[in-house]
This record gives structure tokens, C-alpha cells and sequence, in this order.
């Protein structure tokens, strides 16, 4: 194995090997069965080198290839995706340099069972330093007990 990366939107695993095939898996972490064989960029056998998974769900691969060189793959597979239970307003905007603005985050619980919910807000931007921030999201549903029921139902 040459690399790893984990894409936590999709669940999936990417492994790059070090073979004379030099193949990029996309692995059910479960099962370890492929989901899906990507050619590297790079033809020459035996110089995978490494493998990781951006923010944006970009597959970023390195090769010991003559010269050694650095590919950035489109993995069909974008971290981000839309979460019903997550809002953020303005979801989208234009800052100009050294200006904040402020965001209103609204999580909704509606329909959700009990249980631990995930999800990432990615902010991206056109900074060359810094072009995604990833703010990392978890909500924690608990099951009502009958008080809690029936104070929402009389309110």
C-alpha cells in the first residue's frame, strides 16, 4: 500500500498501491471489497508513493516517478453534500480582504431519530493560504421521555 485517504462524506476508503499496475481503489471500509479502480496518472509501474483526500473530496497522489510529481484527481465522490437537518444562512457570499461577516448555523431535529448525527461545513474561499476551512458538526438526538412529550405538546 503506497496510501490511504477517507472520504467521511461518502464512508469510503481510497487506497493506492505499489504494484506494476500502481491501481487506485476506492474500498467499502467494511468490507474491504472495491467499490471502484482508478488508473494513476503516473504510467510508470512501482512508484506510487502516497494518497490523500482533500476537503473538497479531491484525490491528491504522489509518485516516485521520473520526476516525481504530485496529481490531483477528481474522485467523483465531493465531501460535501447537502445535510436536511443542517442550515446555514447566507449559504453563499463575497468578502472583501480583512472583512468578517457573520453566519447563522440552524440545526433541526424534526424527523431525526435518537442518535449521534455528523457533518462537516466547509467554507470555502479563493485564498491561495487557505482556500477551505472545514468546521467540523455534531448533534446528539435523544429519545423524549413522556414528561418532555407532553410539555411540547401543551406549549
Amino acid at each position: 500500500v503506497a496510501g490511504l485517504g477517507w472520504n467521511r462524506t461518502h464512508g469510503v476508503l481510497w487506497v493506492a498501491t505499489i504494484s506494476d499496475t500502481d491501481t487506485i481503489y476506492q474500498v467499502d471500509p467494511e468490507t474491504c471489497e472495491p467499490l471502484k479502480a482508478v488508473a494513476p496518472p503516473d504510467q510508470e509501474p512501482q512508484t506510487g508513493a502516497g494518497l490523500d483526500v482533500d476537503p473538497l473530496g479531491n484525490l491528491w497522489v504522489t509518485s516516485t516517478g521520473s520526476p516525481g510529481t504530485v496529481y490531483q484527481l477528481d474522485a467523483g465522490l465531493p465531501e460535501a453534500n447537502d445535510v436536511p437537518w443542517l442550515r446555514v444562512r447566507p449559504a453563499r457570499g463575497r468578502l472583501a480582504p480583512n472583512r468578517s461577516a457573520a453566519l447563522t448555523v440552524t440545526l433541526d431535529t424534526a424527523g431525526l431519530a435518537p442518535g449521534t448525527y455528523g457533518a462537516y461545513l466547509v467554507l470555502a474561499s479563493n485564498s491561495g493560504r487557505e482556500p477551505a476551512v472545514v468546521l467540523p458538526v455534531r448533534l446528539q438526538v435523544r429519545a423524549a421521555t413522556s414528561d418532555e412529550r407532553e410539555e411540547t405538546w401543551f406549549r
